[in-house]
């Protein structure tokens, strides 16, 4: 039975979708998978030393490895299966939720220029953190884990280095037909098809009347339904999170027949720490500069966004928090807090987008050597347009980020199997760059609310 709509923030934004919504939101609060990925991890390490370190019970632990390491592998399949749809739908739905074309005209475009510029600050930060620091991490890398990731991963691709500016935006155009994209799964071209889909619906839903605009209504209701199904479907896979984490985990040490395996592990995620923190600290006090709010009040003031993003990992399920924490806490007018929140929790992923740029080079310069790549300025630029380009489509739900990084190194000859390496820390990770990406949300909805309304309207929530 879905839940009463009293006291839903949910109720009234986009027809039966915030409700399927609402009740994700609320079982993935409940199971608090984030506890159950720390536990997990820890499982594996204490075992790990025991079996390897300690010397108690190595056979009986690699046999365990084979078992477990399959909750893995999974989990990256059922992602890089629902992922795709969710991106199409969530496109679609992000651009048609305004039907007031020319509030997306005035109010969209001044947040879009707004959120481009902070997914360019992000990939900014992402690139000089990975230039700067990654090369430590890479440096406690054991090369016998390096030499057993490769062995368990598929061939090399073919490739002729980073592909260029005009190879990226040709690679977005479908070939064939606009079905092949959903079946290769690529993301770059589900996201044009989105898009232009979108604009098309929301041009034709401003028509007068007529056939055409019913018809546009029902494909509207259609991608909310199948937005709500893929979200479901995706959030029952989150069930095996705790499962893979432990088999990610595990599998490192295995490979490496010891515990020490992890400390690139935790090198890599300290570097991914300190870059989100900056980022989220450099929008607090932009915050503090629109808003003239002391630092204390801003972080009180986002709160309940953020530690809901926090729990679940999803930036996408607290968009409704969001917005009300906008509105009532940032005193952005509601006409713009409901439209540059919903656009940001489909384009704006900042915090992913810092990690991906880490995880990409950390990769890249592990890796790369296998397929005569190295981290030069080009690697680094065609990393950072993609990431660019990908930010408008990364789901803003657990895990949205893996089947991204996969295919960018797929683009650059590598594997994508040795993502494997990172996944044992990715659910902490997970956890703060959505936090980071609701940070960003609430920027964008106060610097366009100023923007739009003037600086002397600044804290009135009255509607433009």
């Amino acid at each position: 039975m879905p839940p009463p709509s009293h006291g839903n923030p949910l109720t009234g934004l986009i027809g039966g979708f915030p409700e399927q919504l609402y009740v994700i939101v609320r079982w993935m609060i409940a199971i608090q998978l984030w506890k159950q990925a720390l536990v997990a991890m820890l499982v594996a390490l204490l075992i790990g030393f025991a079996s390897f370190d300690l010397g108690w019970f190595p056979g009986a632990a690699t046999n365990l490895n084979a078992i477990t390491v399959t909750f893995g592998t999974a989990f990256l399949v059922l992602i890089n299966l629902l992922v795709p749809p969710v991106v199409a739908f969530s496109v679609f739905v992000g651009i048609v939720s305004n039907s007031d074309l020319k509030a997306v005209k005035r109010i969209g475009l001044t947040a879009i220029i707004t959120y481009t510029c902070t997914t360019i600050l992000a990939v900014s930060v992402g690139t000089a953190f990975a230039t700067l620091f990654m090369p430590y991490a890479t440096a406690l890398v054991d090369p016998q884990l390096l030499a057993t990731t490769l062995a368990s991963a598929d061939s090399a691709l073919a490739t002729s280095g980073p592909p260029a500016f005009i190879e990226i935006l040709a690679a977005m155009i479908p070939q064939g037909s606009l079905i092949n994209p959903f079946l290769e799964g690529n993301l770059l071209q589900i996201i044009l098809i989105a898009v232009a889909a979108g604009i098309a619906t929301l041009s034709i839903l401003n028509m007068a009347g007529g056939v055409m605009v019913e018809g546009a209504q029902v494909a509207v209701q259609i991608a909310e339904y199948g937005m709500g199904l893929f979200l479901r479907l995706l959030s029952w896979t989150m069930v095996l999170v705790p499962f893979a984490t432990f088999g990610f985990m595990f599998d490192a040490i295995t490979k490496q027949q010891s515990v020490s395996a992890m400390f690139a592990i935790l090198g890599f995620a300290f570097v991914i720490f300190l870059g989100l923190f900056t980022l989220m600290i450099l929008y607090a006090l932009a915050i503090k500069l629109i808003r003239r709010m002391p630092l204390r009040n801003i972080a009180q003031a986002a709160r309940d966004p953020l530690l809901l993003t926090f729990s679940t990992a999803s930036s996408s399920v607290a968009m409704p928090y969001t917005m009300k924490a906008a509105e009532d806490n940032f005193g952005v007018a509601p006409a713009i807090a409901r439209t540059t929140v919903p656009l940001g929790a489909t384009v704006n992923m900042d915090g992913t987008s810092v990690y991906q740029v880490m995880a990409l080079v950390f990769l890249i310069s592990l890796f790369g050597e296998t397929v005569g790549l190295t981290v030069t300025l080009g690697t680094l630029g065609s990393v950072a347009l993609l990431v660019v380009l990908y930010s408008v489509g990364t789901p803003g739900v657990p895990g949205g980020s893996v089947k991204v990084i996969q295919d960018v190194l797929a683009m650059f000859g590598i594997p994508p199997e040795v993502i494997s390496i990172i996944l044992p820390m990715d659910r902490l990770l997970d956890m703060s760059r959505s936090a980071v990406n609701v940070s960003g949300d609430l920027f964008t909805a106060s610097l366009t609310d100023k923007l739009c309304r003037g600086p002397e309207h600044v804290g009135d929530s009255a509607t433009p």
